[in-house]
């Protein structure tokens, strides 16, 4: 494996970690099995498993669809980190380079 297969940006993580706890916290509460979950949005139960576990390699569509059926859509926002608001980004114009200028 290469360091592209093994690479995951810490906040990427911390995010998922957070959303795990989330699922569970929700899931404990709500006093439902990890295989009731996975017969209600058609998972396998090692798919849930690996979401309860912070796993990045979970496909995006299973996740969201734990999320909706926990009805957690929104508290996701809780998780989320604030949105970098950069008003003043700029555009820049480039001068055309033809190669002459080499």
């Amino acid at each position: 494996m290469s360091y592209k297969d093994e690479f995951f940006p810490l906040e990427g993580t911390l995010f998922l970690e957070k959303c795990a706890a989330l699922i569970k916290e929700e899931r404990l509460h709500k006093k439902l099995r990890q295989q009731d979950i996975c017969e209600m949005v058609n998972i396998s139960l090692s798919t849930f498993k690996r979401i309860e576990q912070a796993s990045p390699k979970v496909e995006l569509g299973s996740f969201i669809k734990v999320l909706w059926y926990l009805n957690i859509l929104d508290e996701l926002s809780k998780v989320l980190p604030a949105p970098n608001n950069q008003s003043d980004a700029q555009r820049v114009r480039l001068k055309k380079v033809s190669w002459e200028d080499f």
